[in-house]
């Protein structure tokens, strides 16, 4: 006879089969076998973890298993202890594995560290792979353009050490998808080739610090480069890219609102 757990681990393993994940043990696991492939009693340099999730083969988050019956809410830092303490060689996507289940088989919570306010909330079901794969790529907010800081290293000093600002516009006429058309390494070359050689390009602009001291509030929402679908309606991205957009945007909203349901659903606090 089954115990208690057990019977946890074998409900759990056809939730996680029913959305799409691929189940194997750890002495034989294949990490890239498929998008998701959940792992079972992976050693960590806490202890075993009851599965470690890897998504497009790099480990991203723990389910830890308990018996039915067992308050979930109580249980989130046994899975914490795991995610922030992975080991070097573990090929992962963040620093910590930041995506934490907690799950009887009947009941599951769940918690992103990435989240500002991370706190467990009830699950319906196990994300899909392709799901938490478009969360582990995606920035915190999804939707979000946003400006990415790079500073020289100097010693302290009294003296004002930002002399000039470089910006480079990757926002403008840029239509990128979390799916279809993802970025790649090479979609950055010619901002790498821009941060060296420090020569103004279409893309690549210079700003003194009176600039930036004239700016209201020292705002460095800058941009320059005209937006071609709001005066050239022939310049309008192809209509299936726009498609894509809209759709990945509705997608990601409706994730949003689904966290929101199922925090006044109930979740304890």
């Amino acid at each position: 006879m089954h115990n208690p757990e057990q019977v946890a681990r074998q409900k759990i393993d056809h939730l996680l089969t029913e959305v799409g994940w691929v189940l194997q043990d750890r002495d034989a696991f294949d990490r890239n076998a498929a998008l998701g492939v959940a792992v079972r009693e992976f050693p960590l340099p806490t202890g075993f973890c009851d599965y470690l999730l890897f998504v497009g083969g790099k480990a991203a988050g723990v389910i830890e298993a308990k018996r039915i019956g067992v308050t979930l809410s109580g249980v989130a830092d046994q899975s914490e202890k795991y995610a922030l303490r992975p080991p070097e060689h573990l090929a992962r996507w963040d620093e910590f594995l930041n995506y934490h289940y907690e799950s009887t088989g009947e009941e599951t919570f769940f918690r992103n560290l990435r989240d500002p306010k991370a706190r467990s909330r009830r699950q319906f079901a196990f994300h899909r792979p392709d799901t938490l794969h478009d969360m582990v790529c995606q920035s915190d907010s999804p939707g979000v353009k946003a400006n990415v800081l790079f500073f020289d290293k100097r010693p302290a000093s009294r003296e004002v050490q930002t002399k000039e600002l470089w910006v480079y516009d990757y926002r403008t006429n840029v239509h990128k998808t979390l799916k279809t058309k993802r970025l790649t390494n090479a979609d950055f070359d010619d901002f790498v080739q821009c941060y060296h050689e420090r020569k103004e390009t279409e893309r690549f602009r210079r700003f003194s610090y009176d600039d930036l001291a004239q700016r209201d509030k020292l705002n460095l929402d800058i941009f320059w480069l005209k937006d071609d679908s709001l005066e050239d309606i022939d310049n309008l991205p192809e209509p299936d890219v726009l498609a894509t957009e809209i759709v990945e945007n509705l997608e990601a909203a409706l994730e949003q609102f689904r966290s929101v349901s199922q925090e006044l659903s109930g979740s304890p606090e």
